[in-house]
C-alpha cells in the first residue's frame, strides 16, 4: 500500500497488526510515480482515490504500466452526485453543493465514479469491465457510523482551496456543526452513496 500521509500509513500498519496480516508492505509514495518496475505486478487497486487527483488518466497509465500482461487493474470511486438521503434536508444538500465545488476548484472530481470508464479507456485500457456498488447507511448505528457522514462533520469547508468561492459564510455553516450529527441520528435516517467500478485486464502480447 503506497500514501503520502505517513498518518495514514501508520493506521494501516496499526490495523493490519491488530488482525494478523503480516504479507503487506506500507510505504509513503505517489500514484503517479509508483517505484515499481514496468510489468511487474499482478494486481494494481484504488479504492476512494482517483476522485481526490488531479490527473487521474495520468495515474491509470502509471498502474497499466507497472502490470504485467494478464494482471489486473481495479479502481472504485465515489459519485457524490449520485447521493441520496431521507429525511429530505437542505442543509445536506448545501453540503454536497460545497464539497463539490471546492473539490472542482481544487481540480479534482467528486462523481469520479461515472467516470471511470472513460478515464480508463483515455489512459489506452482497452480490456475494461465497469460496474456499480452502493453503500447504504440506514437508521442508528449505520448511519451515524457512516464514514461520509463522519468525515462531513468534520471537513472544512473554507480550507481546501484558495481558487474555491465555495467558502462562503452560509457554506461554512455545513462546518462542525450538530445539525449532521442530528440528521444521522433521525430514527428514520437513510442514506446512500453509489460507487462507480471498473475492473481492467492488461493485455496478453500475441505470441
Amino acid at each position: 500500500m503506497i500514501d503520502l500521509s505517513e498518518a495514514v500509513l501508520e493506521q494501516a500498519r496499526g490495523t493490519a497488526a491488530a488482525r494478523g496480516v503480516p504479507n503487506v508492505r506500507f510505504e509513503p509514495g505517489s500514484a503517479y510515480a509508483i517505484a515499481a518496475d514496468g510489468a511487474s505486478v499482478d494486481v494494481v487497486h484504488a479504492h476512494q482515490a482517483l476522485l481526490h487527483l488531479t490527473d487521474p488518466v495520468a495515474t491509470l497509465r502509471v498502474f497499466l504500466r507497472v502490470t504485467r500482461p494478464g494482471g489486473v487493474v481495479a479502481a472504485s470511486d465515489t459519485d457524490y452526485g449520485g447521493a441520496f438521503w431521507w429525511p429530505a434536508d437542505p442543509r445536506l444538500e448545501l453540503w454536497r453543493q460545497v464539497y463539490q465545488a471546492v473539490a472542482r476548484g481544487n481540480g479534482s472530481e467528486p462523481d469520479a465514479g461515472r467516470r471511470l470508464l472513460c478515464w480508463a479507456r483515455a489512459a489506452g485500457a482497452t480490456d475494461v469491465t465497469p460496474s456499480a456498488s452502493i453503500w447504504c447507511h440506514a437508521a442508528p448505528p449505520s448511519a451515524s457510523g457512516g464514514a461520509a457522514c463522519g468525515r462531513s462533520a468534520s471537513w472544512t469547508p473554507a480550507s481546501p482551496s484558495r481558487r474555491s468561492r465555495a467558502a462562503t459564510p452560509r457554506a461554512r455553516s455545513c462546518r462542525r456543526s450538530p445539525w449532521l450529527a442530528a440528521v444521522a441520528e433521525h430514527p428514520d435516517a437513510w442514506f446512500a452513496i453509489p460507487h462507480g467500478e471498473i475492473l481492467g485486464r492488461v493485455g496478453v502480447p500475441a505470441v
